[in-house]
Formats: structure tokens, C-alpha cells, sequence
């Protein structure tokens, strides 16, 4: 493989760069190959497969965030739900960030669909624990009952299968680009009930500034109103700059990892500041 560019590998980009690098090390890590979508309806210009429901390998991380289809906290979509018409009117809140969108495209192949009964706003979701498959493959499970909301979780776990191609686990990594064991435990922007290994607080991290930016990108283009971009955003902006501050102090890295954190850092920089430019000129 060339030299990587490690700084641009942080951000998704729109030619394509970081997709073809992610895909490389995630068939070497895991031999994932992208699948063609065999699905009626699909997502990101026919490349992402729609189901109805939860994955096997899911169904207990769901269960455990109190998502348990089995006793009637969410529901599967049905084929009468997931329909073109639906994949439709989804398809402006993934494309408008056109980095994104790229992304996706590459480096997703399912989509599974269900609802949620305790809300309507925003989204719950999950991936695929790629070591629990016969055959690997980048599934993820999202609520779609809010175009947003879904955009979010696709974006959300999206960025958990994109560290995981880079080495990073939620609870350990392979050491080429960070270096905190996964015994030395950090205060999370996502969990405050336990304290948990650097490589999750980065997964955090990186989640936040994933689906944050989908929202800013629908925001600029006319799909929020400020009501709803506030609404989506502003707890978000402060899980990001709690984040950025804690792999700050205590992250350690490897000369890759740190080209590739300095990249994670430039970005969460600019959309705190593009965020917190839109909340001052609307008054807040």
C-alpha cells in the first residue's frame, strides 16, 4: 500500500481517498469484501442494502440499551413500510454531505430497519459485532421512523465500522495508531456511569463528530430549521468539545496515529466553530 495520508484519513473525503484506504485494511483485517445489494429497495444510489428488522448479532446490543423487539419495545419495518417511496424521502438528509455520502456508499452494505415506540425524534442504533459472523460484512441497524434521526444513526455507526478498519475496537485496538492500554480507563462523552478504555472514547468521539456534521451539512442546505438544528446539535457540540478535550490530556499515540488524531482534532475544531457560529447569529 502507498503512504498514507493519515491527517485526510480522519475526515471523509469527497474523491474518495479515505474509502479506498478503508476498504483496503478492512478486507486485510477482517476480509470484508462490499456487497452488492440483493434488496428491492436501497439506500446511497443502489449500494446499500434495506431489511426490515434486526440482524441475529444485534439483537443483544439493542436489548441491552432496553430496544428489546422480542417484548415489544421496537418493532422490525415491514416490506409494507420499507418502500421505494420511504427510501426516497430519506435520500436528501445521507446525500447533502457529499464527503459523507461518498463514504457510504464504499464502505456500508446493509441496512436494517425498525421502529421505535418511545419517541419520534432522533434515532437508536447498532452495528454488527463483525467478530460474531461467519461471513464479515458491514451491517448496521437504525430506527426510521425520522429521516434525520436515521441519517444520524446510519452516520453514527458508519463511523464505528470505519475505526475498526483503522484497528480501533470499542474496547481494544491492534496498537498501530493509538498506544493507551485497554486497561487504562478515561471519563467517556458517551457513558458517564463507568469510566472506559481510550480506544472508546475515541470511538465517542468520532461518532459525535460523524452524525454532527451530516446535521450541520442538512441544516446549510435548507433540510433543518434552526429549531430542529438546535435541537439535534446542541448537546452534540458539547459531547464533541468533552471528547476532544479528554484524548487531548490523556490520549497516546504512534507517529501514524497521531498525523491521523491531529486530523480528528482539525475537525472537530471547525465544526465547533461552524456550530457555534449558527447558534450566535440565530440568538443563542
Amino acid at each position: 500500500m502507498a503512504i498514507i495520508d493519515w491527517a485526510r484519513l480522519a475526515q471523509p473525503q469527497a474523491d474518495g481517498y479515505d474509502s479506498g484506504i478503508l476498504n483496503t485494511l478492512a478486507h486485510a483485517r477482517d476480509g470484508w469484501v462490499k456487497r452488492s445489494p440483493p434488496t428491492p429497495v436501497t439506500l446511497c444510489d443502489k449500494t446499500v442494502a434495506v431489511y426490515g428488522g434486526v440482524p441475529a448479532h444485534a439483537n443483544a446490543a439493542l436489548a441491552g440499551r432496553g430496544l428489546n423487539l422480542a417484548r415489544g419495545q421496537a418493532s422490525a419495518a415491514t416490506a409494507n413500510e420499507i418502500t421505494l417511496v420511504w427510501a426516497e424521502s430519506c435520500r436528501p438528509y445521507l446525500e447533502t454531505w457529499a464527503a459523507g455520502y461518498t463514504a457510504l456508499q464504499a464502505h456500508l452494505d446493509e441496512l436494517w430497519c425498525f421502529w421505535r415506540h418511545d419517541g419520534d425524534r432522533g434515532s437508536a442504533s447498532t452495528h454488527v459485532d463483525l467478530t460474531k459472523t461467519s461471513y464479515p460484512y458491514h451491517a448496521i441497524a437504525v430506527t426510521g421512523q425520522d429521516p434525520n434521526g436515521l441519517a444520524q444513526g446510519i452516520y453514527h455507526e458508519y463511523a464505528h465500522l470505519r475505526l475498526r478498519a483503522l484497528g480501533i475496537d470499542i474496547e481494544t485496538h491492534d496498537g498501530r495508531l493509538l498506544l493507551n492500554a485497554p486497561d487504562e480507563l478515561y471519563t467517556s462523552s458517551v457513558r458517564n456511569d463507568k469510566l472506559r478504555p481510550m480506544a472508546a472514547v475515541l470511538h465517542g468521539e468520532y461518532a459525535w463528530l460523524m452524525l454532527t456534521e451530516n446535521d450541520y451539512q442538512n441544516y446549510t442546505h435548507g433540510l433543518l430549521s434552526y429549531t430542529d438544528f438546535l435541537a439535534y446539535t446542541a448537546h452534540h457540540v458539547q459531547q464533541i468539545e468533552t471528547g476532544t478535550a479528554e484524548i487531548r490530556q490523556y490520549g497516546r499515540f504512534t507517529e501514524d496515529g497521531q498525523q491521523f488524531i491531529d486530523g480528528v482534532f482539525a475537525w472537530a475544531d471547525d465544526l465547533i466553530a461552524r456550530c457555534t457560529a449558527v447558534y450566535s447569529e440565530n440568538g443563542a
